[in-house]
């Protein structure tokens, strides 16, 4: 998700005709993890790898040498503006950007382990607190920095973000997947429990499922079933009546979004829900849970429910299906997707950027 968005930002800020200068700082060690769109705009921060053997020795001498070396490379850079990809407070002075994906650790913190979330979410409120401005990037998001944090409202900006239309072109490798049955798919994360995925799983192979049991589910994730999958549902697993996809690239899930028979966001709590208009962009019919930021997103063109209603999901699920790829349905989510443009997300950061820099 988060270099989703700067791999499509950092190109059209510094795209011809603005008078954004774009540089990514990233550890020397991490370049080469970096998107293609990031490559040209990444500046290496010197620091020793963490690589390094023997690692109780560098480790020592890197907590010495990697904040000086920080420190003056900041001091060189000079920037404008600092804004962090993932809650770092400033390193140099200079008026700062905080970008609030969500609230998820603070709304949701045993999905989580203690000391990551204890961590993470102090790291956040520092972070937004010391920023000259707040970008969230929904009006939810925004709702919940405000109550939680105790932001002043007029600190924070709602700036929605988009999601490009994925390549149709499908590789060989790809035709055969979920090629025979009708499927349902899911993409990303599926084990953080406010993303609710067992709920779809159970809703869908229970025995009140009914005319919906001929549907199987397809899981483009990188993560493996995981044991409560594989305990509860593992004739389905054995059946290939759930199949997960761990290796997924753009052109294969734009061919999963266009050929499966609905999209399903069950989540509990979404920032912004990118799937949701990836799904819509390439004409998919999607049903979505009614939680959070998802009908900002989702617009009157989803199919929604209650993420706690097995038949309002499964109620959903059959007007989604009923309304199908008809050529007027595809037309709407098509046009509700390009009402989020990333053109339109970088230029109302620019308009941000301006108001700290003055």
């Amino acid at each position: 998700g988060i270099s989703r968005v700067y791999s499509h930002l950092i190109p059209l800020w510094a795209a011809s005709g603005s008078d954004i200068t774009a540089q990514l700082a990233v550890p020397s060690w991490a370049g080469r993890n970096l998107s293609p769109a990031l490559i040209p705009f990444a500046v290496p921060v010197p620091c020793l790898s963490p690589w390094l053997r023997p690692w109780r020795l560098w480790n020592r001498v890197g907590s010495l040498v990697n904040p000086a070396m920080a420190d003056a490379f900041w001091r060189r850079l000079d920037p404008d503006i600092f804004m962090s990809t993932f809650f770092t407070v400033r390193p140099v002075r200079c008026p700062s950007v905080c970008v609030v994906y969500d609230m998820i650790l603070e709304l949701f913190p045993d999905c989580y382990e203690a000391s990551y979330s204890v961590e993470v979410s102090e790291r956040k409120r520092r972070a937004v607190l010391a920023a000259d401005a707040v970008v969230c990037i929904s009006e939810q998001t925004r709702q919940d920095v405000v109550r939680l944090l105790h932001v002043p409202v007029e600190k924070c900006h709602v700036i929605h973000l988009a999601a490009g239309i994925l390549p149709a072109d499908v590789p060989p490798a790809a035709r055969g997947i979920a090629a025979d049955r009708p499927f349902l798919l899911y993409v990303g994360d599926h084990v953080s429990r406010y993303k609710n995925f067992m709920f779809v799983v159970d809703s869908l192979m229970s025995a009140a499922a009914g005319r919906l049991a001929g549907i199987d589910i397809v899981v483009a994730s990188p993560f493996p079933a995981g044991d409560e999958l594989s305990g509860k549902h593992a004739g389905a697993l054995a059946d290939g009546r759930i199949r997960f996809l761990r290796r997924c690239d753009d052109v294969t899930l734009g061919d999963l979004y266009r050929r499966c028979a609905a999209f399903a966001c069950p989540s509990l709590y979404e920032g912004f829900g990118m799937p949701v208009l990836e799904a819509l962009s390439a004409g998919a019919p999607v049903v979505c849970s009614n939680a959070a930021s998802l009908p900002e997103v989702g617009g009157k063109v989803v199919h929604y429910f209650d993420p706690l209603s097995p038949s309002g999901f499964r109620c959903a699920l059959e007007s989604a299906l009923a309304e199908g790829h008809a050529t007027e349905a595809i037309r709407r989510r098509q046009l509700h997707a390009s009402t989020f443009s990333w053109e339109n997300t970088a230029s109302r950061f620019v308009s941000v950027f301006h108001e700290v820099a003055a």
